[in-house]
């Protein structure tokens, strides 16, 4: 991904150890940046970092896997993504030049989900994976001024095979008055657009 001056990205790394790559807990993620050329690049979040922050002198992958998901550019200099560092997870805002970590929401996102940030900056938009009890996944905002959160829609998701589920993965239109995601609500997969209208401002 992209910042918003385009001079810098960030992507997962993900590898694994040569035993069985295709066991999911022998899996390792990076969060890394990166110069357009390839230069400057940082680790964020990974197993040498968490080792790091516990005081290792170690560069082997940690015996349990970090979850590292869906990195988000908030500006040129912070990114956004579901991590465990120091074994908390949640949402945390990752320093590009010094990888300084601050979570974001601990008592309301608790949960890993699809996000994205209102064009005003004053919102979060993410969602929630399947209830294994009710079956509902969550559309709602997050402010991030205050802390509260504005429900948008709760639907229902089928259990279907892990292969063949459908997240969400809510996007805001650019003018910030609607929402595009994705549903199974209705009995099969389709695009759904979502009038939210307009946000109150900070």
């Amino acid at each position: 991904m992209f910042n918003p001056t385009g001079d810098r990205i960030a992507f997962l790394h993900r590898f694994t150890t040569p035993v069985d790559p295709w066991k999911q807990r022998n899996w390792r993620d990076q969060l890394v940046t990166a110069g357009l050329d390839g230069r400057d690049l940082r680790v964020l979040e990974g197993p040498v970092v968490e080792a790091r922050r516990a005081g290792l002198a170690c560069r082997k992958p940690t015996p349990k896997r970090l979850i590292i998901s869906h990195p988000l550019w908030r500006d040129d200099r912070h990114v956004l993504i579901w991590s465990s560092p120091g074994g908390k997870s949640g949402y945390h805002l990752y320093h590009d030049p010094t990888g300084l970590v601050t979570q974001i929401g601990a008592d309301v996102l608790r949960h890993n989900g699809h996000f994205t940030y209102h064009k005003d900056g004053k919102w979060l938009l993410t969602d929630t994976y399947r209830h294994e009890q009710t079956g509902l996944r969550e559309l709602f905002l997050y402010d991030l001024t205050t802390g509260q959160t504005r429900s948008i829609a709760k639907l229902f998701s089928p259990d279907l095979p892990e292969e063949c589920r459908c997240d969400l993965h809510p996007r805001l239109s650019p003018d910030g008055k609607r929402v595009c995601i994705d549903s199974y609500h209705q009995g099969e997969r389709q695009v759904y657009l979502i009038d939210i209208g307009e946000l109150p401002h900070a």
